[in-house]
């Protein structure tokens, strides 16, 4: 009986080192996945970050010209914020079904002599 019992935990264990190696190996594996996951999602952070950059420097080119009134540079400013919000949502949006979060760090501009807040985004790293 003890023979039998002593097979038992001798063959158990065999089967967990045998394991435990594997793994370790699937985590490195996941890792390196992940990682290139990151890598991609913060080229994308970065492009989506020139394309708004590109933005904020066409509106404050539009409310630098002569003659823009404060209805029209109000508009220019709404309409900026709008599609840079939608742009970054998307981004967050997209980042988020790939597991890397995405946060936005506003900025402050001006654009036709008034303060603008405006959110590009960074990848925190923890």
């Amino acid at each position: 009986m003890k023979k039998r019992k002593l097979i038992s935990i001798l063959l158990i264990l065999a089967f967990v080192m045998a394991i435990v190696p594997m793994v370790a190996l699937a985590d490195d594996n996941y890792d390196d996945d992940y990682e290139d996951v990151v890598e991609q999602v913060k080229e994308d952070v970065a492009r989506t970050n020139e394309s708004i950059a590109r933005k904020v420097k066409t509106a404050q080119f539009l409310a630098d010209l002569p003659g823009m009134s404060e209805r029209h540079i109000d508009k220019i400013i709404d309409t900026l914020v709008k599609v840079t919000d939608k742009e970054a949502k998307a981004m967050i949006k997209r980042a988020a079904k790939l597991g890397v979060v995405v946060k936005c760090e506003y900025d402050l501009y001006i654009i036709g002599g008034r303060e603008v807040w405006i959110d590009p985004l960074i990848v925190p790293t923890w």
